[in-house]
C-alpha cells in the first residue's frame, strides 16, 4: 500500500528540501531553499518508487 511518508522521506532526506505529500489527490508540494530541475524531482519520485506526473 502506498504511503504519504515514503515520498516525502525521499524529498526530505536531501538537504534544503521538504515534501509534504497528499496521495489522494496525487500531490507533492515541495519547499526548496535552491531550485532543483523537473528531471532532478522526477529521479527523487522515481528512487521513492512511483511514477512522477507534471510539475507545476
Amino acid at each position: 500500500m502506498p504511503t504519504a511518508e515514503k515520498v516525502e522521506n525521499a524529498f526530505n532526506s536531501l538537504d534544503g528540501l521538504y515534501a509534504a505529500a497528499d496521495l489522494e489527490r496525487k500531490q507533492v508540494v515541495v519547499y526548496m531553499k535552491e531550485r532543483l530541475t523537473d528531471e532532478e524531482m522526477r529521479d527523487i519520485v522515481k528512487k521513492a518508487g512511483y511514477i512522477p506526473g507534471r510539475f507545476v
